[in-house]
Formats: structure tokens, C-alpha cells, sequence
């Protein structure tokens, strides 16, 4: 298959010590098994906020050729910068594609965003290429929620042409993926029509990440240095400290937990880390380490008793990455997932859910785990979870097989 991936907010890896997402694995795994895989994405990393090249760069790293397009990027993750940023990247990635005579056989476009899927649905249509979208986040409903709630039906009018442009890309999609349900849900809306079997569910998936022999010592002088309680019972969070995750709840159920030997390691930066560090400036039980290097998230969990998924209310896609991370290493989660995750955790006994915005239920949640036979009940279930159906090569594999199908189907039509 030539395969041609349109994705410019993941980790890359040209920036050397960075975990790789969803596609900076994937592009990896279908090149090995002998694809040819082009990767279109920014010069401008998103998480660091970095430019990691000065001007357009075609780079071949594992198998996988990657075109940098240079963007000007943005500083705020939420800001009118950043849909300018999308709407250069699509602008140019079509004027590229267009000059290009070895067309793909499918083109792949995650959403978010939603300018750079709107453009390449257009451009599929017009050269007849099988166009797959890949629903990570409910944008534009995710930007929606950012606002008061009064202030709601005028954002979503101020939105209009985000949701007009969904309205294209989902009734132009060969196939709608997903990494949960809702999310092809939530395409399928706006395509106004039912699943077919072209669409398909894509869980993320997780590689279990061992620390190199050479940096074990210096990772464990790292965890000491956090000077944490080695008797406590320690609830680990990873992830980027923005709009999209409640720490306040968090915080908050700290303070109610301080007298209980529970200690939060909340590792991330992001635009509110300065506000939450001021939030919890009395507590004791709550630690911001920053930004973690793999080594050091898999240390950390090795030694916490749970993971922590503290999304906003209403941001109901929330099986990313780190959800699976968490049962790989045989974390219990504790989650404000609002679909199908409670559902996951309660059949398998494999977590707790609580209210987003209740911080009385999060205690009670984390209060349930410091029985020891429940924590290790829980921790062997998650783990289990991991291993039947969340292991990476796994997940890629099927994904790969499904890939196959939609452009034999979309050739026999």
C-alpha cells in the first residue's frame, strides 16, 4: 500500500527524546511491514511550541518519509494563531500534493484538526483516492465547551464554519475510524448516516517502554529527588496541564486527602501548570515534577498505586493514550471519562469513575483503592485489559488488515 498520513500535532521524531504517538508508531509499523508511508506535518512541534526545522524538509526516518511543512506556529493552544497555523499547513500541503505523480492509494486525516481533513477530502474527491478520517477529539464541540455555558450557542454560531466544514469531511469520508465508539459516533452525525463496514473502531493502543540499563540510576536519583513518602499511597497524572483536564477537582480532593499518607504526582506542562502549582501551594501531597521523559513516567508508575484520567466534563473521547499506558502498567484508573470508559472499568473491575467537577467523589474513589485486596484485584484486571486488547502491534495490525479493505472496496466500486 502507499499510504500517505496527514498529521501535524503529534510528537516527531526528528526531536530525538520524545514518546511517539499514534501515528509517529503507526507510519513506523506500516513502513517496517513494507508500506510505502508518507507522513505530512508541520515544522512546528506542538507540545514544546518549537520550530524543529527553518524552512520546508523531507526527512526519512524509519522507513517513513516525512515532508515538514514550515508553518509560523502559535504559542496558545487554544487562539486564532493556532487555526491560522492549520490553515497555512492545509493551504501549502495542497499546493504540494497537487505537483506530486505518485498519488497514494488512501489518504489518512486525523481530526483534530478539521481545515487540513476539510481540504484533503476535497483534494481525494477530485483524484478519486479512498479519504479516511481518524475522530480523535469532538471538534468542534470540544471548543464549544471551552466556553461559559451562557456564552455556548453564540461560540457554536462563531463556529459555524468548522461545523459546515465537519459536515463535508464526514459525508465525503471512505470511512469513518475511531478510537472509541463515540468518536465514529460523533462523524457518523454529521455524515447523517448509520456505520457501514468500512468503519471502524481503532483503539490507540500502547507499547510497553523498558528502561534502558544505562539511564536506571540516574531515573531513580530523578524519583528521589521529589523527596515522595515511600510508605504513601501515590496516584500518578501525565499529560499536558491545559483546558482539557480538571486539575482543580484534583486539587481540591487533595486537600480533603492530606491527612491520609495519598500523595499526586501531576507531571506536565502546559499553559495552567503555573496556575495549578499556585492552587496547591500549601499542599504537601500534591507534586509538579514538569515535563517527564519516558524513563521517568515508567519509573514513576512502577512506584505510584494508580493512574489518574482527569478530563473536563464533557470531553466523553478521552481513551487516549494515556488510559492504556496506565493499564500496561498495571494501574487502576481512576477516571472522569464521561462514555463508554466507566462501562470498561466497571465490568472488568478495573478502575473507578467519579464527577469531573466533584471533588467529594474523587476522594471517595482513591479512599476505595487504599484497601490493599481491591488495589491488587483492580491493578491484575487493568493489566489483563492491556494484554487482550491494547497491545500496540495488535491494535496496528488489524488496523493495517482493515486499511487493505477500504481501498479494495473503494477500487471495486
Amino acid at each position: 500500500m502507499k499510504i500517505w498520513v496527514t498529521e501535524i500535532g503529534e510528537p516527531l521524531p526528528v526531536e530525538g527524546n520524545v514518546r511517539l504517538h499514534r501515528y509517529g508508531e503507526f507510519t513506523k509499523y506500516l513502513a517496517a511491514q513494507g508500506h510505502e508511508v508518507t507522513w505530512w506535518t508541520s515544522t512546528f512541534s506542538h507540545t514544546p511550541k518549537i520550530q524543529v526545522f527553518d524552512k520546508d524538509t523531507t526527512k526519512v526516518v524509519d522507513g517513513v518519509k516525512i515532508h515538514f511543512i514550515k508553518g509560523p506556529g502559535y504559542k496558545r493552544n487554544v487562539s486564532f494563531a493556532r487555526i491560522k497555523h492549520h490553515g497555512d499547513f492545509a493551504e501549502k500541503f495542497i499546493q504540494r500534493a497537487k505537483k506530486e505523480t505518485d498519488l497514494p492509494d488512501i489518504i489518512i486525516s486525523p481530526v483534530p484538526t478539521i481545515i487540513v481533513p476539510f481540504r484533503v477530502s476535497k483534494f481525494c474527491k477530485q483524484k478519486n483516492i479512498p479519504h479516511v478520517i481518524d475522530i480523535r477529539d469532538s471538534w468542534p464541540d470540544d471548543i464549544v465547551r471551552l466556553a461559559p455555558s451562557f456564552l455556548r450557542p453564540l461560540a457554536k454560531i462563531m463556529l459555524s464554519r468548522l461545523y459546515r466544514q465537519m459536515d463535508v469531511i464526514c459525508k465525503n469520508a471512505t470511512a469513518i475510524m475511531g478510537n472509541a465508539q463515540p468518536s465514529i459516533d460523533y462523524g457518523l452525525a454529521f455524515a447523517e448516516r448509520t456505520q457501514n463496514e468500512l468503519d471502524y473502531f481503532f483503539p490507540l493502543g500502547y507499547r510497553e517502554f523498558k528502561i534502558p540499563a544505562e539511564k536506571l540510576e540516574t531515573t531513580k536519583q530523578w524519583y528521589e529527588s521529589l523527596k515522595l513518602k515511600p510508605e504513601s499511597f501515590k496516584i500518578c497524572f501525565f499529560g499536558t496541564i491545559g483546558r482539557f483536564f480538571n486539575l482543580d477537582t484534583v486539587i481540591k480532593a487533595a486537600r480533603q486527602l492530606k491527612s491520609d499518607n495519598i500523595e499526586f504526582i501531576l507531571g506536565g506542562d502546559g499553559e495552567k501548570l503555573s496556575y495549578y502549582k499556585k492552587q496547591a501551594q500549601d499542599l504537601s501531597n500534591v507534586h509538579f515534577p514538569g515535563w517527564l521523559e519516558r524513563a521517568q513516567m515508567t519509573y514513576t508508575m512502577d512506584n505510584c498505586q494508580a493512574g489518574l484520567a482527569p478530563y473536563i466534563s464533557g470531553h466523553d473521547f478521552a481513551l487516549t493514550n494515556k488510559i492504556y499506558e496506565y493499564m500496561a502498567g498495571a494501574l487502576p484508573l481512576i477516571s472522569s471519562v464521561e462514555n463508554l470508559l466507566p462501562q470498561i472499568l466497571e465490568e472488568n473491575r478495573a478502575g473507578f469513575s467519579y464527577d469531573s467537577d466533584d471533588a467529594k467523589t474523587l476522594a471517595e474513589a482513591i479512599k476505595k483503592l487504599l484497601d490493599t485486596d481491591i488495589q491488587k484485584e483492580f491493578s491484575q484486571n487493568a493489566r489483563k485489559l492491556y494484554l487482550d486488547n491494547f497491545q500496540m502491534d495488535k491494535t496496528f495490525k488489524d488496523a493495517e488488515s482493515h486499511l487493505q479493505k477500504i481501498i479494495t472496496t473503494f477500487s471495486d466500486k
